[in-house]
């Protein structure tokens, strides 16, 4: 491109100097027969004008030939920055996609080995769960409808406490912190993942838990008030995908309850604030 506008520049520069030259001859037929003196002073008159206008003519391409140089260097800047932009994002994808994977391995070999031991260890806990749950709602006088989620919330909570009696943690041990990790480094990714990318990965986490597991996961990040995790499963619609139709209250029937967890997380503990009492 360079090389181009330097031609340009050398092809207004000899076309100037050529319709110098001819304004020059043409001055000089009238004027043969006078002295030389005369001659000079005449060309003086009649080639000054136009040698004005041409250094006003080479000064207005140069001027439009250096706007284009850096509107050229403008765009190359650009590219390059573009390209640098698309390297990064390479490799943060692929930084992603290691520990991503890694730690997706992890969650499922440390549910295999829960499984391994007790074939029904997570159906059990969310059994238990269920059975709080039910007694929450048998013991409770539920407030008037406008106050209902707010209810429900204290019911999770409390069915949480006393299945965390029996099971530690709701019984997920370490098979919760490998899925919070990869939940987080999801959320973190957004920078360079749009939303179809993160619900593509988010599925390879389903895949390795089962139903029960999913739904006592969605229920300790409840109870834990996870704010931001409760956010970005709501955000990208991927509440449905981890609460099963088995589980204690189906979120997908109970909007209301749902949206009022997502309104109030970071502040959803019944008792720190005494919201309930």
């Amino acid at each position: 491109m360079e090389i181009i506008l330097e031609r340009k520049a050398k092809r207004h520069l000899r076309n100037a100097f050529l319709v110098l030259v001819i304004v020059i001859i043409i001055s000089i037929i009238p004027a043969v027969k006078w002295g030389w003196v005369e001659v000079l002073y005449y060309l003086a008159g009649i080639v000054m004008p136009f040698i004005t206008l041409a250094s006003v003519y080479l000064i207005l391409a140069n001027f439009k030939l250096q706007q284009r140089m850096l509107q050229l260097q403008k765009e190359e800047i650009q590219n390059t920055q573009v390209e640098v932009k698309r390297q990064n994002k390479t490799i943060s994808k692929q930084r992603f996609d290691n520990t991503f994977f890694k730690l997706i391995d992890q969650l499922g070999k440390n549910y295999t080995s829960v499984i391994d031991l007790e074939s029904n260890h997570f159906k059990n806990v969310q059994n238990k769960l269920k059975e709080e749950v039910v007694k929450g709602f048998e013991n409770k006088k539920m407030e008037d409808s406008k106050n209902e989620p707010k209810a429900v919330v204290k019911i999770i909570y409390n069915a949480c406490l006393d299945t965390e009696l029996k099971y530690l943690g709701l019984g997920l041990g370490n098979a919760y912190s490998y899925f919070l990790q990869s939940l987080k480094l999801l959320m973190y990714s957004q920078m360079f993942l749009n939303k179809e990318e993160v619900i593509y990965y988010f599925d390879f986490i389903l895949i390795e838990l089962s139903d029960d597991v999913l739904s006592l996961i969605l229920y300790r990040i409840i109870y834990d008030d996870e704010k931001s995790v409760i956010e970005f499963l709501d955000s990208n619609n991927l509440v449905s995908k981890i609460n099963s139709g088995q589980a204690p209250i189906d979120f997908n029937q109970s909007r209301s309850i749902w949206n009022y967890i997502v309104q109030n997380a970071g502040n959803l503990d019944p008792y720190s604030l005494g919201k309930f009492i």
